[in-house]
């Protein structure tokens, strides 16, 4: 047996040393060396203007450090005899954990008054690669497929608030939004054609769902192939060799109002997939000829379980539920007895 004592990363520390075996097996062709750094980095942007006011804000940080960031940008001006307040909000928030990546980013403008505009960006992105080493006695040296699912959920909304410009008799002609988000993960198969922001990821398959408003249009569309769902990966490596894979989210929201003739304009739009992309644990080995294996073991950097999946957050709900009841019942016990 080896010993699972192997320390912290050098790059990014995750949590306590694991090594996790699956069936039984001699373990006498390959050595376990430490592992490669494990890798990742969380980033948010958020950038508002409300006519002279446009703060912003631009973050960096590694896994295991959640990144909150939001901006808030406000300004009057003297339109005839009446003051046009302008506002705009921003926020966002990104977490490249040890088995998964989350980002939420939310952005809202208004304006109340023709030819005034206002805007706001957000934007979270949330990416981590970890290191794993399969082993096999009679595989080592050959490739391999790791097949394993990843939990997506989410939302993409924009739009709430806006509103037509009465004296036009159409949506306001210039404001204008989008909202999207996109999950590229190692080994993911890729979504229909014509998802064209997943092209920014030429090394991994992804999908993604974007929502937009086009200035003038009479309403809103939405494209892309989906992100939400339970999705296989095929993950490949080669036994008895430390081999890696990377999950990556980026959340956006841009929305840019202009008031009417005499009319408010407000548009908000969001993106939050603050509850993935999450490790959904792995279901099966592979070996060259896409024949199921048995009796290997996987180990990863300090503590990384790839067998289990992370809980989703109804099942948490549902474990705090129950221990609410048991609870329940034992002091109703004591109070009997």
């Amino acid at each position: 047996m080896f010993s699972n004592d192997w320390g912290k990363p050098t790059v990014v520390a995750f949590v306590a040393a694991l090594a996790v075996s699956h069936g039984k097996v001699a373990f006498s062709q390959a050595v376990i060396v430490g592992p490669p750094p494990s890798a990742g980095q969380s980033s948010i942007y958020v950038w508002g203007n409300a006519y002279h006011d446009f703060p912003q804000l631009y973050q960096t940080g590694l896994p295991a450090t959640p990144l909150l960031g939001a901006i808030s940008a406000a300004d009057s001006a003297s339109a005839g005899l009446s003051t046009v307040v302008l506002s705009a909000i921003a926020s966002g928030r990104a977490e490249a954990k040890s088995v998964g990546v989350s980002t939420v980013a939310s952005a809202s403008a208004y304006s109340p008054y023709a030819g005034y505009g206002t805007g706001a960006i957000a934007s979270a992105h949330a990416w981590v690669v970890v290191p794993f080493f399969i082993n096999h006695a009679q595989f080592n040296g050959t490739s391999g497929t790791m097949q394993a699912l990843l939990n997506i959920s989410g939302t993409v909304s924009l739009g709430s608030g806006l509103l037509a410009d009465p004296s036009l008799g159409a949506w306001s002609p210039y404001s204008w939004g989008q909202s999207r988000v996109h999950v590229s993960a190692t080994g993911l198969a890729p979504g229909p054609s014509g998802s064209g922001h997943c092209g920014h990821d030429s090394f991994l398959a992804c999908r993604e769902l974007v929502t937009g408003y086009v200035a003038g249009s009479s309403g809103f569309s939405s494209s892309g192939s989906g992100a939400n769902g339970n999705w296989l990966l095929n993950i490949p490596f080669t036994f008895g060799s430390w081999s890696s894979y990377r999950l990556d989210i980026v959340a956006y929201s841009n929305v840019n109002a202009v008031g009417g003739n005499g009319t408010s304009v407000s548009l908000t739009g969001s993106a939050k997939y603050n509850q993935s992309a999450d490790w959904g644990g792995i279901t099966g080995i592979l070996d060259a000829n896409g024949s199921q294996v048995t009796g290997w073991s996987v180990h990863s950097v300090t503590g990384v379980d790839l067998l289990t999946p992370v809980p989703e957050p109804e099942t948490y709900a549902l474990l705090l539920a129950g221990l609410a009841v048991v609870v329940g019942v034992v002091r109703n016990r004591k109070t009997v007895k």
